[in-house]
């Protein structure tokens, strides 16, 4: 997948693999329709730590 594929830079990957920055939830869905996931999956793996959950 590229960066671009999901709209979200390269460091903004990065940073929430880290852990330094938690993905919104409309990164979540945008994420989860790139990788064909269920968004309500994607959702409930990052618990609490999305911003705006």
């Amino acid at each position: 997948m590229t960066s671009r594929a999901a709209g979200l830079p390269l460091d903004g990957y990065r940073d929430i693999e880290r852990g330094a920055a938690a993905p919104t939830l409309e990164v979540l869905d945008r994420l989860s329709a790139v990788l064909d996931l269920d968004p309500v999956w994607l959702r409930r793996i990052e618990g609490g730590r999305a911003a705006g959950a």
